[in-house]
């Protein structure tokens, strides 16, 4: 890699004196790579590799995992540095804060990676900046995504705020194109809600359904360890949908020609929903509850819907 220096009889040479602050410096000599002692290979799964000029002192300055990388006893010696986790637009966006305190990304996705390079680079401050921007645009579209990503990263305050989406406008979040990869273990965890705006328990099962087919893809391929925690989830998720509260006509045009219940549940359940004083148990494990769940609003207040 070859150093860039400015020409002293150039007369740009004092670009110095037209900065008003120290980051109007070091973003210019970031923009036009100069005085550059490291080099860094950026390249992620999805996009052409790209290389990136910076200053170590400036990198180290602003993060411990910098200062190891180039100072410390296992300091790194090649040259470039390989990259392979994160996207080249994200990097540049994080070395862009590095030197600026600016945060430029074209799309809101950008900033759940962003996060991802920050933690793994431990800036805190960027964190924090990241996790506001993803929170303000969590909708109904990305509510479990976004709970699943707050939950990877222990960030229970954007674990509570995705929740809250997802009980005040949970028949929109539960769409079939919302739950595209989305993992049983988060519609086990919006079952475990009591308040949900749902017209109906036929959401939930649904949910459950569309799930189960979306994680069951591949099967054959998957290790059996994988697909014995698979069903695990899928039975332990069945076992919190409210059955009772169902209609005989909503369980049978829905849940009683589903194969996810075998024929002896499905009998069972049907025994207990057509009369209440049936002496047939409802199978092992299965919730009992004949309480709808609440609605958001009269658990948290009305109003609620001005907001979303």
């Amino acid at each position: 890699m070859s150093h860039s220096f400015p020409n002293a009889e150039d007369p740009a040479h004092d670009w110095q004196m037209s900065k008003d602050y120290l980051q109007d410096c070091t973003r210019h000599i970031l923009q036009n790579r100069m005085f550059t002692d490291c080099q860094f290979k950026v390249q992620a799964k999805s996009s052409p590799m790209q290389f990136f000029e910076a200053h170590r002192l400036i990198l180290t300055i602003a993060s411990p995992v910098f200062e190891k990388m180039f100072y410390g006893i296992m300091a790194e010696k090649n040259q470039p540095i390989v990259v392979e986790d994160i996207e080249p637009e994200v990097f540049k966006a994080l070395l862009e804060y590095i030197y600026t305190g600016d945060i430029n990304l074209e799309s809101s996705d950008y900033y759940y990676e962003l996060y991802y390079a920050a933690k793994k680079y431990m800036l805190p401050f960027l964190q924090k900046k990241c996790i506001i921007v993803i929170q303000e645009n969590i909708n109904t579209t990305n509510a479990c995504k976004g709970y699943e990503f707050a939950e990877l990263f222990e960030e229970s305050s954007l674990m509570e705020y995705c929740l809250e989406v997802i009980s005040r406008r949970t028949e929109n979040v539960l769409s079939e194109a919302n739950l595209k990869d989305i993992k049983l273990n988060t519609i086990i965890t919006i079952l475990d809600q009591d308040c949900l705006n749902v017209r109906s328990e036929m959401t939930l099962f649904n949910a459950v359904t569309i799930c189960a087919k979306n994680n069951n893809k591949d099967k054959d391929t998957k290790p059996l360890n994988e697909r014995g925690k698979h069903q695990s989830l899928l039975r332990e998720a069945l076992q919190k949908i409210r059955f009772l509260i169902m209609t005989p006509k909503e369980f049978a045009e829905g849940p009683a020609l589903s194969d996810l219940l075998t024929k002896f549940e499905k009998f069972d359940i049907l025994m207990n929903i057509s009369s209440p004083a049936s002496t047939v148990a409802m199978p092992s494990g299965f919730s009992t509850s004949t309480t709808s769940r609440k609605m958001y609003n009269d658990c948290w207040g009305r109003g609620y819907y001005n907001r979303y």
